[in-house]
């Protein structure tokens, strides 16, 4: 029997973590078809659980267990503070040393976490494969980055193959994150990119080698390239909303209204739509639907306000979006999954980091992505005239959107292809 242990990145709340940790395992799974393979989830939540069920995986959760092995940083943090770097290539140059010094500190403070630490260890020494399901969470703004970083250190000091899928890496801004990052990365054996605009010379600039790198596109484009039915362009009349509202986005509530009067302003001026929300963060604090409908009330729209609880299910949030002739966003997936139905997309963003996330992602499907910034002085006229253009000539993109989608499925496919040499 194979073991493979999964760490993803909030699946239990967006659609675009859940389809990556989807495809990723399912990959994996036809890959070894022939074995038995048991997958270790650091994750657990109802989507997560629900496809694993529809694929049959053998499926075990160790979110406890990874939780309680992560207080090694609290429980060092000192030491690390004042040798920056030391606990980190302890763990690759003296696992078993440091692993111990952990499980008894963790025992003199915590008591019984000390189990759930070396139960972790344990799994991690007895899995074939480490794999980081794809996300864009290698970065120093959310501590999943972190997390993952010392989940490599560990895994290559116990000798583990690593590989990292469907990965945007950055933006980093902080000495201390870039350090790490280029302790941890250049020993992952195989990082397969969802961008190559910023990502992969960032990569290089932390020391990774080209052969342990690939550029695939995102992964869950294949979840939508297995749709049957496509979207009807030609005679679909709706425009697809979605809005992130958060910290690491800087769109607030100044930017809906100006999204609310760009569309009242081209249904009265040029043509009429139907408006359909694409909500990728279906629950949590940063839930889009609840932004998506600030829009929504500062304009006559028919929207079954009933339904708005459907979005839990994944058919319901892709049925939206083949309802529609062109898709306006300020998250990632909504854009992955309009572009990888030929619909073009108008991308806005107010930081950086999502600033590079777009960029890269209209890179790899080369046409119908465009990017704005919602902190420029003409934002509204901007806007105006991309959305209008692009409604009209939505049509004329699918064919170079489908054909760029059906590459980056069959470079995801390859890239997953070579994990075989990893866990046989």
């Amino acid at each position: 029997m194979k073991r493979v242990l999964v760490f993803s990145s909030n699946t239990g709340y967006n659609w675009g973590d859940a389809a990556m940790f989807f495809v990723a395992v399912n990959r994996i799974k036809s890959l070894l078809k022939d074995e038995k393979i048991e997958f270790l989830s650091v994750e657990t939540n109802e989507v997560v659980k629900n496809w694993a069920d529809q694929l049959g995986l053998n499926y075990q959760l160790v979110e406890e267990e990874s939780k309680a092995w992560l207080t090694q940083r609290p429980l060092l943090s000192l030491l690390n503070r004042k040798c920056p770097g030391f606990i980190d290539n302890a763990y690759i140059y003296v696992p078993f040393f440091m692993n111990a010094m952990v499980k008894l500190k963790a025992n003199m403070l915590y008591g019984g976490i000390k189990d759930k630490i070396s139960k972790f260890i344990d799994m991690v020494k007895k899995s074939d494969l480490i794999l980081f399901s794809g996300g864009g969470y290698i970065n120093d703004i959310f501590g999943t980055g972190e997390k993952a970083l010392n989940l490599v250190l560990l895994a290559k000091g116990l000798g583990k193959p690593v590989a990292m899928m469907g990965q945007g890496i950055g933006p980093i801004q902080s000495d201390h994150f870039f350090n790490k990052a280029r302790r941890a990365l250049p020993k992952v054996d195989l990082i397969a990119l969802r961008e190559k605009k910023y990502s992969l010379p960032l990569l290089y600039s932390l020391g990774v080698q080209p052969e342990n790198v690939v550029v695939t596109g995102d992964d869950a484009i294949e979840i939508i390239a297995q749709e049957k039915e496509l979207p009807q362009i030609e005679t679909n009349s709706g425009i697809g909303i979605n809005v992130r509202v958060s910290f690491y986005s800087d769109i607030c509530e100044n930017v809906l209204r100006k999204i609310s009067h760009v569309l009242d302003c081209i249904r009265k001026k040029y043509f009429e739509f139907e408006l359909y929300p694409i909500p990728i963060q279906f629950r949590g604090s940063n839930n889009d639907l609840h932004n998506i409908l600030q829009i929504f009330n500062c304009i006559v729209i028919s929207f079954d306000r009933e339904k708005v609880d459907c979005f839990n299910i994944f058919d319901n949030l892709i049925n939206n979006i083949r309802k529609c002739r062109i898709v306006i966003t300020g998250s990632y997936h909504a854009a992955v999954f309009a572009l990888s139905m030929g619909i073009p997309v108008i991308s806005i963003y107010g930081t950086e980091y999502y600033r590079q996330k777009f960029v890269g992602l209209a890179d790899m499907f080369e046409a119908g992505c465009v990017t704005i910034d919602v902190n420029r002085e003409d934002f509204e006229k901007k806007m105006i005239d991309v959305v209008s253009e692009l409604y009209l000539n939505a049509s004329q993109f699918r064919e170079i959107l489908l054909k760029k989608r059906d590459e980056q499925v069959r470079l995801g496919k390859e890239a997953y292809n070579k994990l075989l040499r990893l866990i046989r």
